[in-house]
């Protein structure tokens, strides 16, 4: 057994293939485009596996909208009515808990939601003198 590692160590090959591992990783796992994450995002939305995600981190959060729209992934504000039909249905179908924070969420509560987000999104494009966030995300 000695004899194989000092081989091993002593084989200037092996020294070598050492040097570029981050290449090595490039090749096993390419950088993500722009590209890459809307297929997935159109693949992802509307499907079963959003679906689950949304029932789960619903009953984890206790209905609590503002969670949810942090947590499922690829989602936006924009998603909110979307979500809130899916959660609606589940809630009628007994698959999930009426949440008091869910249902009976006040209007202040999901202006604010809107509100912060807008002011998130002027601010970020005043910082950066850039409309085009999606650049400066994946850089």
């Amino acid at each position: 057994m000695k004899v194989q590692y000092r081989r091993c160590v002593e084989d200037e090959d092996f020294i070598d293939q050492e040097r570029d591992w981050s290449e090595y990783f490039r090749i096993i796992f390419p950088k993500v485009s722009l590209g890459d994450i809307k297929k997935f995002e159109e693949k992802y939305k509307g499907s079963e596996e959003e679906r689950e995600d949304l029932k789960e981190i619903y009953i984890s959060s206790k209905g609590d909208m503002d969670i949810i729209l942090d947590s499922i992934m690829c989602s936006t504000i924009d998603d909110e009515p979307r979500y809130r039909e899916i959660l609606l249905d589940m809630i009628k179908k007994n698959e999930v808990e009426d949440f008091k924070s869910f249902s009976r969420e006040n209007k202040k509560k999901k202006e604010s939601r809107r509100k912060r987000v807008s002011n998130f999104l002027a601010c970020y494009v005043h910082n950066n003198n850039d409309n085009d966030i999606h650049s400066k995300v994946l850089t």
